[in-house]
């Protein structure tokens, strides 16, 4: 078989793929074994860990909410409790779905009895807490009703001389009321078990007051009253009793509430988490071994692969590129008019053939006589004729669709210029219109809506309406020479108030010494403004937006060219062509006139502008504009450059 080039190639270029794929499979081996765990450790034990910080954190709200109910029974407190009870439920399911082994299993089941538990008690504390308030509301009604009646009885008995003992009774039967009161009250606090034994006293000692006061001389008036005072207060010992029952059902279930509260709490910090961060350790390791195996592999896979591809590269070389250093050396000497040079054919492969018909075409070449002189005029004459065929070529092609261009946008430009004219006068009169209307009727509340809504639509149609004249404006031939760099500086400033509101850096990198150009100044100015506030507007908090001006070419014909570069989400590839057409736009809201309007300009001054992307990300446009050579400009070009 003839050993060919395109063999020795295929079957070097086999052996260095195929140590290569050795290596790559490899590294994919190891890499995929980091990404299980990695996606082990993501999916399942980060969430499962994460899940016993959140139960952990929401049973801590819990015991917050019930506590503060207890103290000041508000609504928020259950709503709070409910929540926080829902989302303990929902990362306690989390973590027993997420559970891997027995362990966690049986872990997460101890706690979720606890839960249980810890739920009804914290419900049940609330509910107590709530009949208490009810029962206390219920005593104090009762007291102000007793006292108001024995308020009554004094006054009564207050008109009777003989009533000292009637009276003092009376004041007995209200001083301990009283007391039974101030010592619900005092219970209620502290919870002391003497306060307890006073109110019984107390109400034993109202009791008998009230028996020597039925003894006593009384009225038939006096005596019911006395008898209602007497279901009153046994209304209220009753009450009494049913909060001094639920206080000590809430002492009971708060003790109850918070060992379970610890117990909990113990478990979470002492076995369902340190499990969760032992498992949550194993992933990590494991990946680290893999990093560590894929990395010992590739210590003794590189220094192989790099000798195989080295004695490859040396194969190749001694076999094509020897070859094709004498198939050079011969067309050089032939070049230089030695007809007597050969090339040993050495190998049987497709350079042999070559060296051969090498030889045979000098030697036909000899034959024919044919001078060294003669070929290269040929030659030259042949190149020069294609060059200059090409150029005119492409000159043609440019002019054609730079004229196919303008006819275009002359006669669009007149034609929205016109519609913008004719529109402009309704416009007026709408406009008009609205404001009578919001002075005659922008009290009525029923229509105050709809006014803003209408001002902003007109508003929009009159601005699309100057940008539609403003591009059907005839370009102003009347250009005189200035310094461009005022105009750029100029521009940064209007765009300094926009680019602070958004954020955004502005950066100017302008050169003292740009040449003058020959420019209308307002509509320059309106060029560089434009590019910089569409930066801007594209531009995210904390970019840079750069406007960046330089001089290219020779003293024979220089051009300043200016680029406005930012860092937003640039052109799409498929609108870099029409990102200058009229009324084309990717931005809500935009008419589609701006880049537009700025491209008439550019043309209008004799230049030029380009759309690009940055390879780092972003848009810039590039303004090319043609330098002012004449003399008489030179000072005050340079005046004005240095005062930019």
């Amino acid at each position: 078989m003839r050993p060919t080039v395109s063999k020795k190639v295929v079957m070097g270029l086999a052996v260095v793929l195929g140590m290569a794929t050795i290596a790559l499979l490899t590294v994919y081996d190891g890499l995929s074994r980091v990404g299980r765990e990695m996606r082990r450790l993501a999916e399942v034990r980060e969430p499962s860990y994460s899940a016993t910080l959140e139960i952990e954190i929401n049973l801590n709200g819990i015991v917050v909410a019930v506590f503060a109910y207890l103290k000041n029974p508000e609504a928020q407190y259950r709503i709070l409790m409910a929540n926080d009870e829902s989302d303990v439920a929902a990362f306690h399911a989390r973590y027993l779905q997420l559970s891997a082994t027995d362990a966690e299993r049986e872990l997460g089941r101890r706690l979720g009895s606890m839960l249980q538990e810890f739920g009804s008690l914290g419900r049940s504390l609330m509910d107590r807490r709530e009949r208490q308030e009810a029962s206390f509301s219920r005593v104090a009604g009762n007291l102000e009703r007793a006292d108001a009646t024995i308020d009554r009885l004094l006054h009564l008995s207050a008109r009777d001389p003989l009533s000292a003992p009637k009276l003092a009774a009376l004041s007995d039967l209200e001083s301990e009321l009283a007391e039974v009161a101030f010592g619900l009250a005092n219970y209620q606090r502290a919870h002391n078990p003497g306060f307890k034994k006073s109110i019984s006293e107390s109400a034993g000692e109202f009791r008998a007051i009230l028996g020597r006061t039925n003894s006593l001389r009384l009225t038939a008036e006096e005596s019911q009253q006395i008898g209602t005072v007497a279901r009153m207060f046994e209304r209220t010992m009753t009450a009494v009793d049913e909060v001094l029952v639920i206080e000590d059902d809430i002492g009971r279930e708060t003790a109850r509430f918070l060992e379970l509260w610890t117990a909990m709490d113990g478990l979470l910090d002492d076995q369902i988490q340190p499990l969760g961060l032992q498992h949550l350790y194993q992933p990590r390791k494991a990946a680290g071994l893999a990093i560590a195996d894929v990395l010992q592999r590739i210590q003794w896979l590189l220094p192989v692969v790099l000798l195989v591809a080295t004695a490859v590269a040396a194969y190749l070389i001694r076999n094509v590129i020897g070859p094709l250093h004498q198939l050079k050396a011969g067309t050089e000497a032939v070049s230089r008019g030695d007809l007597d040079h050969r090339i040993v054919v050495a190998n049987r492969d497709e350079f042999g053939d070559v060296a051969a018909d090498f030889n045979h075409m000098v030697e036909r070449l000899r034959e024919t006589t044919v001078s060294k002189e003669a070929l290269e005029q040929s030659d030259l004459r042949l190149r020069e004729t294609v060059k200059r065929l090409r150029q005119e070529i492409a000159d043609r092609t440019r002019a054609e669709a730079s004229l196919r261009r303008a006819e275009t946008m002359s006669a669009m430009g007149s034609l929205v210029a016109g519609v913008a004219h004719e529109v402009r006068n309704p416009l007026f009169g709408i406009l008009s219109v609205l404001d009578a209307m919001e002075a005659r009727l922008g009290e009525r509340t029923e229509l105050q809506r709809y006014f803003p809504v209408l001002r902003d639509e007109a508003g929009r149609m009159t601005r699309l309406m100057q940008e539609l004249m403003e591009y059907g404006r005839p370009p102003n031939r009347e250009l005189a020479p200035g310094p461009v760099g005022e105009v750029l500086s100029e521009a940064l400033r209007h765009n300094e108030s926009l680019a602070a509101g958004a954020g955004v850096r502005l950066v100017g990198r302008i050169p003292n010494d740009l040449p003058p150009v020959r420019l209308d100044r307002d509509r320059l100015l309106r060029v560089f403004h434009n590019l910089l506030e569409n930066a801007i507007q594209h531009s995210q908090a904390d970019d840079e937006v750069v406007l960046e001006s330089r001089v290219l070419g020779t003293d024979g014909q220089r051009w300043i060219e200016c680029q406005v570069a930012d860092s937003g989400p640039g052109f799409r590839p498929d609108d870099l062509p029409h990102v200058f057409d009229p009324f084309f736009t990717r931005r809500n809201g935009g008419t589609g006139l701006g880049l537009s309007i700025v491209h008439q300009i550019a043309q209008e001054h004799g230049g030029e502008i380009a759309a690009a992307n940055r390879p780092e990300g972003g848009a810039v446009m590039t303004v090319r504009l043609p330098a002012f050579t004449g003399a008489a400009a030179g000072g005050t070009a340079e005046g004005s450059d240095g005062a930019a």
